[in-house]
């Protein structure tokens, strides 16, 4: 007897039906990578590229049924690919990586508006400040102060 196993072709997903399956499953798989992870914030970027991943593949999902099931297996990949522990020695190099973009995080949520966001297109993006000052429509040396005020106050967050 010749078993054969058939796979069904994959289904076309737009836009709008990948939000509503983003909004149904969100908060499921980002709780269960908060189990494996072990750590809130790995848990949303591992979850985040999960999704995003997904977006770009979505003509390889092979039934909506299922998505919960794929995109779970692209988050633990990606997870255990981003994220492998080796030895002790890259398990403690990790958890110090972990807690800093935590307390990143914290810090820069925690810092006025008009701070953070001209000091992270400056420092992050590497926008030029007088491209800022443009984009933001202030003078050149009130985004300077910005963005000294907001390093400044990243150098507080950390007791420095």
């Amino acid at each position: 007897m010749n078993h054969k196993t058939t796979q069904s072709a994959p289904v076309t997903i737009n836009a709008g039906e990948f939000q509503n399956l983003h909004g149904q499953h969100y908060q499921r798989l980002l709780g269960s990578m908060t189990r494996v992870t072990r750590n809130a914030a790995t848990a949303e970027d591992v979850t985040a590229a999960a999704f995003a991943k997904a977006y770009e593949n979505r003509t390889a999902l092979r039934s909506p049924q299922s998505f919960y099931g794929w995109v779970y297996t692209i988050a633990l990949n990606n997870f255990r690919h981003e994220y492998r522990i080796v030895a002790d020695g890259d398990h403690v190099q990790n958890l110090e990586r972990n807690e800093f973009r935590t307390k990143l995080r914290v810090a820069l949520r925690r810092m006025p508006a008009m701070h953070r966001k001209i000091l992270v297109d400056h420092v992050v993006n590497h926008v030029p400040v007088k491209r800022l000052a443009t984009r933001y429509r202030i003078p050149l040396g009130t985004a300077l102060s910005r963005i000294a005020r907001g390093k400044a106050l990243l150098r507080q967050a950390w007791g420095t």
